[in-house]
């Protein structure tokens, strides 16, 4: 079974009825910023009962948001704001000497995962090539936000082709839930989504002591990844949610839905009309990549119309600076 928000592409639909016939009586979610990917779209979902499947969570395992509301304003800053944005873009990555999310990983992880501890420290608290950081104002102008995504580089990726070589049986690479193997695997996936967690929790809160900020309220999630829910479809026994590139919308829980880059954003949270659909009923995680043609895709405006069901905006955030990662 597929559901569909919105209209996706025919190579979108055909990736997940590629997952989703991997077990039958499996349900997949294409979200209405879906595109296609390595494997599976991003913007979907495939939940199983009895299969892991390493292609569903796509390649950066853990990647995420960490979005902070500052408790200046900008009537606070007043003519400070223009100085604001110009440090904002001049902002460097400060690297921790050291992290329990290390320790974790080199005395409870895995041996393969162990011997990635080197690659992890030397890349904790930078972005990867793909992540950004962003600096917004909430419409109608006044509250701050600060908003770090990216994913968990080498160390992550490393784990994906872990994975997939002790899998075998490309291109999908399924894992028998109950197995030794998907044990280990969901083990390593939990890690390296801890690991980008604190990655960006690292990056924002050097962020805000280099612009002399303090955090107000934070929203964090993890775009891909795998975990166990109990959905409305059958309650008595859970799904392993495969997530790739989308946020789960619960009821009065914010969550930040980033749009393109130069475009607007916004805080969102689930509604009443929509009862116990978590995992499956996930809202978009947006059009943010900057190297996306716009064109392809669908405004977030109309992204959040098409999730009207399970969602409402709480507030739109306008872009005053951004950078990207790569250092």
């Amino acid at each position: 079974m597929i559901r569909v928000t919105g209209y996706p592409s025919d190579l979108c639909v055909s990736q997940v009825e590629a997952l989703t016939t991997l077990e039958e009586g499996s349900i997949g979610l294409l979200t209405a910023d879906t595109h296609p990917h390595r494997g599976s779209p991003w913007g979907s979902v495939i939940a199983t009962k009895r299969t892991v499947l390493p292609t569903a969570i796509g390649l950066d395992i853990g990647a995420g948001v960490c979005a902070v509301q500052v408790k200046a304003t900008i009537a606070s800053i007043g003519n400070g704001m223009a100085d604001l944005i110009t440090r904002f873009a001049r902002i460097r990555p400060v690297q921790p000497s050291s992290h329990p999310i290390l320790e974790m990983i080199a005395v409870q992880a895995i041996p393969f995962q162990r011997g990635l501890v080197d690659e992890a420290r030397r890349e904790l608290g930078w972005l990867d090539a793909f992540g950004h950081v962003r600096l917004f104002v909430d419409l109608p102008g006044n509250t701050l936000w600060i908003v770090c995504m990216t994913g968990s580089m080498g160390f992550g990726r490393a784990t994906r082709r872990w994975v997939e070589e002790e899998a075998g049986n490309p291109p999908h690479f399924p894992i028998p839930v109950g197995s030794a193997l998907a044990m280990d695997a969901l083990d390593a996936i939990d890690l390296v989504v801890e690991y980008a967690t604190e990655n960006r929790r690292i990056i924002v809160e050097s962020i805000l002591k280099q612009l002399d900020l303090h955090p107000h309220a934070s929203i964090e999630s993890t775009h891909n990844t795998a975990s166990w829910e109990i959905l409305s479809d059958d309650t008595t026994q859970g799904y392993l949610v495969h997530a790739h590139g989308t946020v789960p919308m619960t009821i009065d829980e914010p969550a930040y839905i980033s749009g393109a880059w130069n475009d607007l954003s916004c805080i969102v949270e689930g509604v009443e009309s929509v009862p116990a659909r978590r995992g499956l009923f996930m809202g978009p995680a947006g059009v943010f990549l900057p190297t996306c043609d716009p064109s392809m895709m669908p405004p977030l405006s109309t992204v959040v119309r098409l999730h009207r069901d399970a969602l409402k905006v709480k507030t739109w955030l306008r872009p005053l600076s951004s950078k990207r990662g790569g250092g």
